[in-house]
């Protein structure tokens, strides 16, 4: 398979060049990728003993670390990887601590992590069609609908924002408007 093929890639990458950070971190997104959540922690927390300011490792981490139950873990290295370096790009962090907060209803708290990390990135539909589920969550589909029409600008083809759209305007009882997002 083509997973395989890229751990072998990558091995021989580590095999030839022990110190190549950039091969750990890419293998353990593979071995992520195939849910094998041991061998990617390993090897983020090799490139992180490689290279301690390595932003992305530590967000790679929190993953392994949110996708295995250790919410309050992941959240910490997400903290973290946000604090460690203003000039790397923090949106993926901002946008997983949303996700968190999100999960657990603290919609406010989701909103400005969102917004912090559209901020970072502000073409990033996954971040505004984010935001618009939460304020559509909140109980302002209104925002919601203001929101996912201005991610449709930067992707008219966004199945996600077209999907969260036909959610909007279905808690608006806009039922037609609903169906016909959906259709898109």
């Amino acid at each position: 398979s083509l997973y395989q093929n890229s751990l072998e890639e990558f091995a021989l990458a580590i095999k030839f060049d022990p110190g190549n950070v950039k091969a750990y971190r890419k293998k353990g997104l593979v071995h992520y990728g195939l849910k094998q959540y041991d061998k990617a922690e390993t090897l983020f927390k090799k490139t992180i003993a490689l290279d301690s300011e390595n932003v992305q490792a530590y967000i790679n981490l929190g993953m392994v670390k949110y996708s295995t139950g250790d919410k309050a873990e992941a959240k910490k290295l997400w903290e973290y990887a946000i604090d460690l370096k203003s000039s790397d790009n923090d949106g993926k962090a901002l946008n997983n601590l949303a996700n968190l907060y999100k999960e657990e209803k603290k919609f406010d708290k989701a909103i400005e992590y969102y917004k912090s990390a559209r901020k970072d990135d502000p073409k990033n539909t996954l971040y505004i069609n984010n935001l618009a589920d939460v304020f559509r969550l909140k109980g302002e589909p209104d925002q919601a609908i203001e929101t996912l029409k201005n991610s449709l600008k930067l992707n008219a083809q966004g199945m996600v924002a077209y999907f969260n759209l036909g959610m909007a305007y279905k808690d608006l009882k806009e039922y037609e408007k609903a169906i016909k997002a959906f259709k898109q």
